[in-house]
């Protein structure tokens, strides 16, 4: 009879009844059982070589007349969908708008969405000298959305300074045609890309100052009194 349950020898219970049965274990003495793995497939039965051919015209890539007539039927259907699929891939690569591997960092700021931004800003400016304030507005609006959206690989120290400026010179163009909250708003951005910027400083003043939120002394020139408000936020 096997023994009970020990403390002090926790396995002995399973020990007699294992010499009980033959010394087999829980396989009855007949051993291990054996796991038969079946033979491993030979690397060539697994690949499958196609002769392919690409038009030069469409490049678009297809199968050899030679080896489709050797494919089966449901093998060659299935060959077809896969390459219908890699020329759509490849036509939707070749015709994106935007490489997907970024190109290397420009040192020198030379590119076509930079000359167009600085056309806008310039148009913006010469519309706010002929005191068109709403077309100015508009430019610089423009302006400003294709500073925005630049790649987003290019360095961001572009986008600071051209939003920079072009939202500067919006804010008082704003300012001009009494908008004063939007005037506002694009001078705390301005302040928020470049806070030791006077420019944006000043233009916050200005908003403020329309909107009836600050007063200043009759007897002090308005430079005087932003120059005052410019270093308090400054510092």
């Amino acid at each position: 009879m096997p023994p009970a349950f020990s403390t002090h020898n926790p396995t002995a219970h399973l020990q007699s009844s294992s010499e009980s049965h033959g010394g087999g274990g829980c396989c009855g003495g007949h051993g291990a059982p054996k796991i038969e793995l079946p033979d491993a497939t030979p690397l060539d039965e697994l690949i499958t070589i196609h002769n392919l051919s690409v038009d030069p015209e469409s490049q678009q890539v297809s199968l050899s007349s030679k080896s489709a007539g050797t494919q089966k039927a449901n093998e060659q259907k299935l060959l077809e969908e896969t390459l219908a699929t890699i020329n759509d891939l490849s036509q939707y690569l070749v015709r994106a708008p935007f490489p997907h591997c970024p190109p290397p960092p420009q040192m020198v700021q030379n590119n076509p969405r930079s000359a167009q931004i600085t056309a806008l800003k310039e148009e913006g400016n010469a519309a706010f000298k002929a005191n068109e304030f709403t077309k100015a507005i508009e430019l610089y609006t423009i302006a400003a959305q294709a500073a925005s959206t630049r790649p987003l690989f290019e360095p961001s120290v572009w986008i600071r300074e051209e939003l920079s400026i072009i939202l500067c010179n919006r804010a008082a163009a704003y300012s001009s045609n009494k908008m004063w909250v939007e005037a506002l708003c694009d001078a705390e951005v301005v302040i928020q890309l470049k806070r030791n910027w006077n420019k944006g400083h000043f233009r916050k003043a200005k908003a403020l100052q329309g909107l009836g939120h600050m007063r200043r002394p009759k007897t002090q020139p308005f430079w005087v009194w932003s120059l005052s408000l410019i270093t308090a936020y400054v510092a």
